[in-house]
């Protein structure tokens, strides 16, 4: 029998808490990433956006959510490198004005806008959809439209 993967799970193990420590002292994590840091849970991460979302109703306006799904879970180190290869995603996505949180490797863009305002918001919102593609493209990435939904 062989301990190939048992070493290589336990090397995985080794090389995560490595890396975390590195980012963690380094401050290398998005503020509006809600994984893999300390006192941050799935639970942070709807908080956050429940909270703003709060903060910007008024009777007039609405929100608008985009969820945007990615990478597959191989292993434990392929979430954390997932969201170091991508944090060029909230630099494209501020270009737009639009509200970026993640949670490992979902990532949410939301804005709110007054009720009349909802169709050019949308666009809006779409363009910077159509940019965070063209971003992952670059990174040798795909958007997988089956996993991105309108809220």
């Amino acid at each position: 029998m062989s301990n190939l993967p048992f070493f290589s799970k336990l090397l995985e193990r080794v090389v995560q808490t490595r890396l975390q420590a590195f980012l963690d002292s380094n401050n290398l994590i998005l503020v509006t990433q809600s994984a893999y840091r300390e006192f941050h849970s799935t639970e942070t991460a709807v908080m956050a956006i429940y909270n703003d979302m709060l903060l910007a109703a008024e009777p007039s306006q609405v929100s608008i959510i985009k969820t945007v799904c990615s990478v597959p879970q191989r292993s434990v180190l392929c979430p954390r490198l997932f969201i170091l290869y991508t944090a060029d995603l909230a630099e494209e996505v501020q270009q737009y004005d639009v509200n970026f949180h993640t949670y490992a490797d979902d990532n949410q863009l939301y804005l709110y806008c007054r009720s009349d305002d909802m169709t050019s918001s949308v666009d809006r919102l779409e363009c910077c959809l159509t940019g965070v593609s063209y971003c992952m493209s670059a990174n040798h990435l795909k958007l997988n439209a089956q996993k991105t939904e309108l809220l």
